[in-house]
């Protein structure tokens, strides 16, 4: 049923029977014939066949404008567009006839094809300037159509075999058929409808069923859904367990002793209990004042969608929402001028990834009303989308219904003279371009995979431009491989539901260079500028790999991605040459080049790896330092990898070496090596360095003296070494010294000397570069006795060495610092 009336066939006859045409006499009644005056009362009562046939009796008797405008529009109510078309060609001729005649014979061209000689009549209506935003709708609608027959091959469509000689149409899916609306000729019901002199519509199931002649079985809803007048089309909610539909109700309109009866659309609601619709409600927005429609509703049951004549809209039938709020719906809303039009908008559907689907007449398209899809944008819908040549033609195209999860579904058409149900597949174009990652130019020759979930592949080879088209469908997944010499392979899967049923999938790829990593060099003599042959290159990441120079002292290894690296060069009478590296985050071909010149000396290789004390996992960021202490100078220095190892380079056996590792939040810790000499020179030596976690208060470490000494000795230094390296990388804390001396030597000699002793490495220390307010010295001198040597205790000089010391412990670390 039209919103305008409901008369013969569901899209131009279907939506109201609501309004009739008040038309302007054209020419004096006293020139009326009898056979025209019958086609008058025929016209007001919307009986259409028998007022054309009264009109066409009269009109051979002498032409009449309002006659002529009234037998035009009564084949337009029954769906004859081509005698529609012949009657508003006459119309336009005759002298005083309205702009409007000029649009409406052009409506009846473009429907019956003739879209050439539409423009014509669309362009002369534009000239009247009666309505120009119309009139140049409906020429780009014109152009529109003569361009989009091409798109015929995205569809196919086939005529379901159940379709009788009567209307049928508004499919909506239910269980294993789904349910329509329309006059099926083995309905049991001849209620006879005299405006159109057929019956009236009711809702059916229509079932497949092998065992029927057509494949498929056809029964009236079960229930008191219909009734005496039209019912349909319909919508069910989600779980198919309430089914909204449309029905026709008469009310009287009196004006004197006349009575006039106008049908109302208006919508209900029904529940499906055991195998029947029960419980049949209005819905609370209908009214006498207007008719109510064409129900949608939302995969979650919040929306409600309808098409209504609500005063107020933008042309005859307009699409409305409301929310629900509770267990009630919100007043309706206008959807707006992005959908409605001054044309009819109709059949409302809302398909499961929110694109909202609809019938128009005032949206640009092919003739009569034709199908469109709006994208869902947040609480709104978008610029609606003419559906494409195949589901739409010249004719009425409507009440689309998609199956869930598929690019196929249902649609009603009156293309063959009178509405049927047809079904439809869509393909949709899977559009590709494949660029390079790194410079974004398109990339010719890519040879494509594309396979569905079936394990059906289809191959392709990039255009020029690096593109390929693939024909999908909508609602699957499709596995996207591809390769090129020198780049990655590709792989990425891709949904067509991303994007709109209508609209076609398109997808930007970007390809990688086949990335490849080496790390080369050459090592030569220092001095000379001659190239070393047969020097040892070592290669280490989680692996451990050596190589040797050629004669060129080249050397070349392909190494892999998102790794850290370390080169170690080395040949016998030169000083070993670190280099350290990592391809971590590397997106590219590179080649990590080290030259290697190598210095004539004596060293010795150090490698090892730091670790927790406590848990014994591999710490990253320790500063090793190798320490000359003849000197007391840094020889070299490596940083501890994330795996905790390191390579250092102890320069000169002979100048005493210690390692010294330090790291925020941890004590400082010393390695004592073995002595160097001739039989460890050119060798590797493996080491492992514990680190401990600081502690406020704690004890670091104690500095020994000798007897009525305060000079920081040999072995004392190293110590303190220690913490100026702890302080260096943990420049939070603070530490304070605290000097002790034996019992020996009377109280203030001890606690004098004990001062000097504080100060002494106090000195020390700052002499670092630490700075004075972090270290705090102060001496206690024989009160600190650790062991049974006091006054007048016999003890070994030994035994009174364990007194003569420095403390040292850490005394605050500032509040953004913890230590771990």
């Amino acid at each position: 049923m039209h919103i305008k009336n409901i008369s013969l066939t569901m899209k131009s006859a279907y939506f109201s029977i609501l309004v009739f045409f008040m038309l302007v006499v054209a020419g004096s009644l006293n020139a009326q014939n009898k056979q025209i005056k019958n086609g008058d009362r025929f016209y007001d009562q919307m009986i259409y066949p028998s007022a054309v046939r009264e009109y066409e009796r009269g009109l051979v008797k002498g032409l009449d404008l309002r006659a002529m405008e009234r037998i035009a529009d009564s084949y337009v109510q029954l769906s004859n567009t081509k005698k529609a078309e012949r009657w508003y060609g006459e119309v336009v001729k005759m002298k005083g006839a309205a702009p409007i005649n000029k649009y409406r014979y052009a409506q009846m061209l473009k429907t019956n094809g003739k879209y050439e000689e539409a423009r014509i009549w669309f362009e002369a209506y534009l000239q009247t300037g009666e309505n120009p935003v119309l009139g140049a709708r409906m020429i780009e609608a014109c152009d529109f159509a003569v361009e989009s027959r091409q798109d015929s091959l995205r569809y196919k469509i086939t005529l379901e075999p159940f379709n009788s000689k009567g209307s049928e149409f508004g499919p909506v899916l239910f269980k294993q058929g789904y349910i329509f609306a329309g006059e099926y000729s083995s309905s049991a019901r001849k209620v006879t409808n005299l405006r159109n002199g057929n019956a009236f519509y009711d809702l059916y199931y229509a079932e497949r069923n092998p065992k029927s002649k057509s494949g498929i079985k056809v029964d009236r809803l079960k229930g008191k859904v219909n009734r005496r007048f039209h019912e349909g089309p319909a919508c069910l909610n989600r779980d198919q367990s309430k089914l909204y539909f449309t029905r026709s109700q008469y009310v009287d309109d009196k004006k004197g002793k006349a009575a006039i009866h106008h049908s109302k659309l208006r919508i209900y609601v029904a529940e499906y209990i055991k195998g029947k619709w029960r419980n049949i409600e209005p819905m609370p927005f209908n009214s006498d004042n207007y008719s109510c429609g064409h129900p949608a509703i939302s995969q979650d049951g919040m929306t409600f969608i309808f098409a209504s004549d609500i005063p107020g809209g933008f042309g005859g039938t307009d699409l409305y929402f409301c929310k629900k709020e509770g267990d009630a719906w919100t007043t309706p809303q206008n959807l707006g001028s992005t959908i409605n039009t001054e044309g009819d908008e109709e059949f409302p559907y809302l398909h499961p990834s929110g694109t909202l689907f609809f019938a128009s007449t005032g949206q640009i398209g092919l003739g009569g009303f034709d199908i469109f899809a709006a994208p869902k944008q947040g609480e709104k819908w978008g610029k609606p989308v003419n559906a494409g040549y195949g589901v739409n033609s010249t004719y009425d195209d409507f009440s689309i219904a998609w199956i869930p999860g598929k690019s196929m579904g249902y649609f009603a058409s009156n293309r063959h003279g009178h509405d049927e149900i047809y079904m439809f597949k869509r393909q949709m174009k899977i559009n590709g371009v494949f660029v390079d990652k790194a410079t974004g130019k398109p990339m010719p020759g890519v040879a494509v995979s594309v396979r569905d979930a079936s394990n059906q592949e289809t191959q392709y080879l990039t255009d020029e431009m690096g593109a390929f088209s693939h024909m999908g469908d909508w609602g699957k997944e499709y596995l996207v491989t591809a390769n090129k010499t020198n780049f990655l392979p590709f792989r990425d899967r891709i949904a067509t539901t991303e994007v709109s049923p209508l609209e076609d999938l398109n997808r930007r790829f970007e390809m990688e260079g086949e990335m490849v990593l080496t790390v080369s060099g050459r090592v030569t003599d220092v001095n000379s500028g001659l190239a070393l042959e047969g020097a040892s290159v070592r290669v280490v990441s989680n692996t451990d790999e050596s190589l040797t120079s050629d004669a060129k002292g080249n050397f070349l290894r392909k190494i892999d991605a998102d790794k850290e690296y370390a080169v170690i060069v080395r040949k016998a009478g030169y000083i070993p040459q670190i280099f350290y590296f990592s391809t971590e985050g590397k997106k590219a071909t590179e080649d990590f080049k080290f030259n290697a010149k190598m210095v004539p000396g004596v060293a010795v290789l150090v490698q090892g790896k730091t670790l927790d004390s406590e848990s014994q996992i591999p710490i990253a960021g320790v500063n090793v330092r190798a320490i000359a202490m003849v000197n007391q100078q840094e020889a070299s220095a490596a940083i501890s990898r994330k795996d905790g190892r390191f390579w250092e380079i102890v320069v000169d056996p002979k100048t005493d070496p210690t390692l010294i590792a330090s790291k925020t939040a941890y004590f400082a810790s010393r390695y004592e090596l073995p002595p160097l000499d001739s039989a460890t020179r050119d060798t590797v030596l493996d080491v492992t360095i514990g680190m401990v976690p600081y502690e406020v208060g704690a004890l670091v470490k104690n500095i020994y003296y000798d007897y009525n000494k305060s000079d920081i000795k040999r072995l004392a230094s190293k110590e303190l070494l220690e913490i100026v390296y702890f302080l260096q990388d943990n420049p939070a804390a603070s530490i304070q010294l605290s000097s002790y001396t034996d019992s020996r030597g009377g109280d203030k000699f001890n606690q004098d000397l004990s001062q000097r002793r504080a100060d002494a490495a106090v000195a020390y220390v700052t002499s670092k570069g630490i700075a004075a307010n972090r270290v705090v010295a102060k001496g206690y001198g024989e009160s600190g006795i650790v062991n049974k040597c006091k006054d007048n205790v016999p003890c070994t000089e030994e035994e009174h060495s364990f007194n003569r010391r420095t403390e040292i412990r850490i005394t605050k670390v500032a509040s953004e610092v913890e230590p771990r």
